[in-house]
């Protein structure tokens, strides 16, 4: 791969990605029905969430291929990212020397379009691309242009609430001063425990610990320490 320039601020880049806690994460429909709606809207065969990593480029959603991550080094989403203000739009890959020998190109699948439209952080750090491709050269007009751009917007949303989501949900299950899980928690993992060992028929153990003169502590350290 052949990159035209470097990113200005990688590790922030990437420190924002990590924030989402979304790489790796299980399918949602959220995000597969936006890839659906997208290859539908823009009449392309693929469709990708594609989020760029240190070393790879993951999908948090593709529809129109069989795939769940490739290295960066053979990326396209990594030269869209350089320009995050800017849609990366190459009509015929194979006329493209920064990708001559991509196997993503010259192998299977044999791709030759390629759209992408940055994933911007409110801070404007790209954590990756709404992307379509194609296995035929194409044309991308205007419209097109500004359709893509707008449904990454939407994508970015549906990041930012599963953030929110997550964070609503870490509140309500865990105690704010320890971090430890809460009473909600608790009664919650029993209970599926329990119904887990039924199922199995097997038996389960729960083991309890206290603290002697916790109290003390308590009242002469007070609730921090």
């Amino acid at each position: 791969m052949i990159l035209d320039r470097k990113l200005d601020d990688e590790d922030g880049r990437l420190a924002a990605l990590r924030r989402y806690d979304v790489l790796d994460s299980a399918p949602e429909a959220p995000f597969d029905m936006l890839t659906e709606l997208v290859r539908n809207v823009l009449g392309v065969p693929i469709a990708a969430v594609s989020l760029v990593d240190a070393k790879r480029q993951w999908f948090k959603s593709i529809a129109g291929l069989s795939a769940c991550e490739t290295s960066r080094e053979i990326s396209f989403c990594a030269h869209a990212i350089i320009r995050p203000d800017d849609l990366l739009v190459i009509n015929d890959l194979r006329k493209d020397s920064r990708f001559d020998d991509n196997p993503l190109v010259y192998g299977g699948p044999g791709l030759r379009f390629y759209a992408g439209a940055p994933l911007l952080d409110s801070k404007g750090l790209a954590l990756g691309t709404l992307a379509v491709l194609g296995t035929e050269p194409r044309e991308f007009d205007t419209k097109n242009r500004a359709l893509l751009r707008d449904l990454s917007v939407s994508v970015m949303t549906a990041i930012e609430a599963r953030l929110r989501s997550m964070s609503l949900k870490q509140m309500a299950t865990t105690d704010p001063l320890t971090g430890l899980a809460n009473r909600t928690q608790f009664q919650a993992t029993a209970a599926l425990e329990l119904r887990q060992a039924q199922l199995a028929e097997k038996s389960i153990g729960l083991l309890y610990l206290d603290l002697d003169g916790f109290k003390e502590i308590n009242d002469s350290l007070g609730h921090g320490a």
